[in-house]
């Protein structure tokens, strides 16, 4: 991981979140270069996916990538 970010605890995961760790562990599987910060859900709250977003961007200053799925 990178940066202070926290991600949810166990259980509270959605299979939506399942699936995203599912592709941020196949592209660090086939690119190990790639650092990542996690995955975040936001349940499909636009409010929510602002924060964390704008969080991401404050903490993580060398942050070359957010990748967002609904």
């Amino acid at each position: 991981m990178h940066g202070s970010l926290e991600t949810p605890a166990s259980g509270t995961r959605t299979a939506e979140a399942e699936g995203l760790e599912g592709c941020r562990d196949y592209l660090l599987g086939k690119y190990p270069e790639i650092i990542s910060a996690g995955v975040f859900e936001t349940e499909g709250n636009l409010s929510t996916a602002a924060k964390i977003t704008q969080k991401c961007l404050d903490e993580i200053k060398d942050l070359d990538l957010i990748y967002v799925t609904d």
